[in-house]
């Protein structure tokens, strides 16, 4: 359910957490200092902590739609630091697989694996392990540090805000330290519509980490990624800086890919994207999709058929980067490798090459040919995946950009977004069933708290049940509960259910991890419909429109009642 560059970019942060944890003891400071102040005398410290071991609680938010809970366990003896995961059991007995690191920072290195026998190996920025790893969690150009007071859990805390820009897009990280001796009680990572909420439950010093834990995985093991390339990075920089404010475009290239050929033009207006695929090759011949960046709403019209499906929205000021990654494949999240001089469309060209840093198995190679003079880009190789025969493998499309014209005029009638269409949230394939929420209700649905006599009581008197599985800590259940709970067609389909609220605020007890195992829960909000017999009619996951909800209610009513109607 979550996409993979997510946890990739777990993967690569939690170093920072952990090294970090070992910035804990005996650092009292009378006062808050600057920014930049508190974080070098953090560091500066940090070798005096020789070993520890660290458990903890993850909350991963895909923001406004779902969030899930991961615990970890970290260990340090220095200059060695590991950190793994749980693994969680989704729907349907799917195991979720979550990243194991090794880091060894005085040889600047951390390797990461999802799966058994399989690592990656990374360089960590030189400079900032120097300062013992403290860098992978502000990688990149960390700036603009300030400290704050805040509360948490009745105490005030001094927070460390900063800014960074990863990738090529922008976060931000906060730093909660106890202000007597500095310990982390919190970190705080937000990138792009996803929160990383790392709480510290229990740390311990000089502990004896075993010589086992702390290995580095063999050679043989280990797949190296290629390391980036300052002077790629600066040119791909200064074309995003170039059109920071672009608020508008027309692109047009062509597409070349195993012997078939497509005309693509992009239209861009803020917040509306709009790109139009033709080739008399492909099925479908034609498409067209058709973004609003503000709302998260994607239509495509394949052979006049339109369909709609819900995204998270893009910050205005990331718009222009997501218009030119349509436009001209110049994609954010990529790690730029190389550069070298060549010719693109008969110029002087600079040809970069980059790999997207959110994939792990494969790492496949972009290729994009700018010019030296006005970096405009000229044409763009990108590996295609296909399957073949039972075998994954990558063919190129070869682009020649044929016109690109920044705040170029864009016809009004290429921008009309398609009535009647509704969409769906992210994974699903087709429409919600009801156009847009219905009346609300000024109150909301009544719940009876979840208890196993409440569900053998509904299951006894041949009743429907809707469980709705929500917490304390979970942003996105708020929301829902606010719109989706309140809506009227949802309140009278319900009528007749037994409606019970299942609490799983503290995730990690005996009680809630046995809900969990025994509904197949792993992120929240999770609403399960069952029917009178106490079987499972459906289920949703994340904030999704309240007809979903009516279609799998009036279908466990009419199965609860043998197939007959109200």
């Amino acid at each position: 359910m979550f996409p993979l560059r997510g946890w990739w970019f777990v993967a690569r942060k939690l170093l920072g957490l952990a090294v970090a944890l070992s910035l804990l003891a005996g650092l009292g400071v009378a006062a808050p200092l600057g920014g930049e102040e508190l974080l070098l005398s953090i560091a500066a410290r940090s070798t005096a902590v020789p070993s520890w071991e660290e458990r903890g609680v993850c909350t991963f938010e895909i923001v406004g739609w779902v969030a899930t809970r991961i615990a970890y366990r970290a260990q340090a003896a220095y200059p060695r630091v590991r950190v793994e995961f749980e693994r969680l059991e989704g729907a349907g007995g799917l195991t979720w697989e979550f990243p194991t690191i090794v880091c060894d920072v005085e040889a600047g290195r951390q390797y990461t694996s999802t799966r058994p026998g399989v690592w990656w190996g990374v360089e960590l920025d030189r400079g900032w392990a120097e300062l013992v790893g403290v860098g992978r969690l502000f990688a990149g150009s960390a700036r603009s540090w300030t400290v704050e007071e805040r509360e948490l859990g009745g105490q005030t805390l001094w927070v460390l805000v900063g800014a960074g820009d990863e990738d090529g897009w922008p976060h931000g990280f906060e730093l909660w330290l106890d202000p007597e001796t500095l310990a982390l009680r919190r970190t705080v990572i937000e990138q792009l519509g996803t929160i990383l909420i790392f709480d510290v439950l229990e740390f311990q010093m000089g502990i004896d980490v075993p010589a086992g834990a702390l290995a580095l995985p063999p050679e043989a093991d280990v797949r190296v990624r290629t390391p980036r390339s300052p002077e790629a990075e600066a040119i791909v920089r200064g074309i995003w800086e170039g059109y920071a404010d672009l608020s508008s475009l027309y692109a047009r290239r062509t597409e070349e890919e195993g012997g078939t050929e497509a005309v693509v033009e992009v239209w861009y207006k803020d917040p509306l994207l709009r790109v139009d695929s033709s080739s008399r090759y492909r099925v479908p011949a034609h498409m067209v999709l058709l973004l609003d960046l503000d709302r998260g709403v994607a239509y495509a019209r394949k052979d006049g058929t339109w369909e709609g499906v819900g995204f998270l929205p893009v910050p205005s000021h990331l718009r222009p980067r997501v218009a030119l990654a349509m436009a001209v494949g110049l994609q954010p999240g990529f790690r730029f490798t190389g550069v070298e001089e060549d010719e693109g469309g008969g110029r002087p060209a600079w040809r970069i090459t980059g790999e997207p840093g959110w994939v792990v198995d494969r790492v496949p190679v972009w290729r994009w040919w700018v010019d030296r003079e006005t970096l405009a880009v000229l044409q763009y190789e990108e590996p295609v995946g296909i399957t073949a025969g039972g075998s994954y493998l990558l063919e190129t499309r070869r682009v020649l950009v044929e016109a690109f014209e920044p705040s170029a005029p864009v016809p009004p009638e290429k921008l009309v977004l398609p009535e009647g269409v509704a969409p769906s949230q992210p994974g699903w394939g087709r429409p919600f069933p009801l156009d847009e929420p219905g009346e609300r209700a000024e109150e909301g649905l009544p719940w009876g708290p979840y208890s196993a006599d409440a569900l053998a009581l509904a299951r006894d008197a041949g009743k429907p049940v809707l469980l709705y599985f929500t917490a304390d800590w979970c942003r996105p259940c708020r929301e829902f509960e606010d719109e989706a709970f309140h809506d009227l067609r949802l309140l009278q389909e319900a009528e007749g259910f037994v409606s019970l609220r299942v609490d799983l605020t503290d995730w990690g007890s005996a009680q809630a991890a046995a809900l969990r195992t025994a509904y197949r829960v792993v992120a929240l909000p999770t609403v399960a419909v069952l029917r009178g017999d106490g079987t499972e009619a459906g289920r949703e996951e994340g904030v999704v429109h309240p007809g979903k909800l009516v279609l799998i209610l009036r279908q466990a009513w009419l199965e609860s009642l043998g197939g007959g109607g109200r």
